[in-house]
């Protein structure tokens, strides 16, 4: 029996495992197949090279497939964003998708959360994940992801041009347990915002049990 398939699209190398890295390990689990598709190699924020070498051993050790969007850093525009994202769609055929959250301060990663929302519509399962240049983060559902933390925790390690001086595992220590409280207090979380909630509303269940549902956790 073929595997699902999770697509997990990121602006440049460290924001998807920001997000969703500890997702991705409890979906690996679970016998899914994660897809990272990185837009960016991110030259704005150091040399090209180590930053793809960086994401590579951030996705192995996460155990995802991974992928370059070969678009430019500080320069990704919807319009282009979109044939990239459906390109990945029709070879990979996701039953779920992970993008930033549209209310970010960072236009590449607004251009891309927009570019999935025409793109995917209600065809495929969207969801929007923070990062630490995210503003007003809504979340609709909250994942415990402690049993994947350590993990998480190596992969994010692999980025080190950007670890220390950006202060990125002091972010997601603090937001992981920020988003615990109070369900999951003492845990380590990661937060999601369902693109599609006004459909939860019309099937009448929760959009956790919705998702809970979709990715058989």
């Amino acid at each position: 029996m073929q595997s699902k398939v999770a697509l997990a699209i990121g602006a440049h190398p460290d924001d998807i495992v920001l997000g969703f890295g500890g997702m991705a390990v409890r979906l690996i689990r679970a016998g899914w197949e994660v897809v990272f598709l990185c837009a960016t190699l991110g030259e704005c924020g150091g040399d090209p090279l180590i930053r793809r070498e960086e994401e590579t051993l951030a996705a192995r050790r996460i155990g995802a497939t991974l992928e370059f969007g070969g678009m430019p850093d500080a320069g990704v525009k919807m319009s282009a964003a979109m044939p990239m994202i459906r390109r990945a769609l029709e070879k990979y055929s996701p039953s779920i998708v992970f993008v930033h959250d549209d209310a970010d301060t960072h236009d590449d990663h607004v251009q891309l959360s927009k570019a999935a929302m025409r793109v995917c519509q209600r065809e495929t399962s969207l969801y929007l994940y923070e990062g630490p240049t995210t503003t007003g983060f809504q979340p609709s559902l909250v994942a415990d992801i402690s049993e994947a933390w350590e993990e998480k925790c190596r992969a994010l390690d692999a980025h080190q041009s950007q670890v220390d001086k950006l202060g990125l595992q002091d972010w997601i220590e603090s937001v992981g347990r920020f988003r615990a409280w109070p369900r999951y207090a003492g845990a380590m979380c990661e937060a999601f915002r369902a693109h599609s909630a006004d459909i939860v509303g019309l099937i009448g269940i929760t959009e956790e049990a919705r998702f809970k549902f979709a990715v058989s956790l």
